[in-house]
């Protein structure tokens, strides 16, 4: 009996990485929805508090609307009452730490895409053509499908598809110099997916870098193309 259990054990995992990169796609389009459908979502806000190893947390409050505005406000205890401000647009960046005068923190803009990870890693994978499907991994002790996604920065990024849900459970950035991997950036771990408005969304995940350090974040609302008066957006409005 033992013999045959593993015998089909076996086959299962011989089928699971049987499987190419344009079925592992479909499956996943299936139960997570195409990247056309991801880049229908034009507003977004967001409530999150961000948790670090010493259990130290921030407040996060998120707005993001299409094409190039984002607002990050932060609320912070951990040494003494903390309030930042971030306004981004298409010109740059720009922050207010508590009643300090507005500063200049980026010449460079935004998209939309960049304003969420889950949006960003579906507009990766539009384009099959920068995909790569790597062999099986293990991870924490789970089987992934693991997509390389190509771009034009030494950044790329590896995705953990689960081969059973096909949903992503992680997602790993690499630092990649002449095509070779140098080193894990960081890995952060997706988890507690919730339907919002038609699309399933994390609600919470992790993370650790390469020197240790690691970090939660627990989405406490999400609500997808809501009306944003473009005045939140300037530095000067809190």
């Amino acid at each position: 009996m033992k013999k045959i259990i593993l015998v089909i054990l076996v086959f299962m995992s011989f089928v699971a990485n049987a499987q190419t990169k344009d079925e592992v796609l479909k499956h996943h389009f299936e139960k997570m929805g195409a990247p056309a459908k991801w880049l229908t979502i034009n507003s977004m806000k967001v409530e999150s508090l961000n948790i670090n190893a010493e259990s130290d947390t921030t407040k996060h409050l998120k707005f993001a609307k299409k094409p190039n505005l984002a607002k990050i406000e932060l609320n912070s205890n951990i040494t003494k009452p903390v309030h930042v401000l971030v306004c981004a647009d298409s010109l740059g960046a720009w922050q207010k730490v508590n009643n300090n005068d507005v500063e200049r923190i980026s010449k460079y803009g935004i998209d939309f895409i960049q304003t969420d990870m889950t949006i960003f890693i579906a507009s990766e994978l539009k384009n099959k053509d920068n995909i790569q499907l790597k062999s099986n991994e293990i991870l924490n002790g789970k089987e992934y499908h693991v997509l390389d996604i190509k771009n034009n920065t030494v950044i790329r990024r590896l995705l953990y598809v689960n081969t059973k849900t096909y949903m992503i459970d992680a997602y790993r950035s690499v630092d990649y110099e002449n095509g070779l991997e140098l080193s894990d950036i960081v890995t952060t771990f997706l988890s507690d997916y919730r339907a919002v408005q038609g699309f399933l969304l994390p609600f919470q995940s992790s993370n650790n870098n390469v020197i240790g350090y690691k970090s939660r974040r627990i989405v406490t609302d999400i609500q997808i193309n809501i009306p944003i008066d473009n005045k939140i957006f300037s530095p000067e409005n809190k």
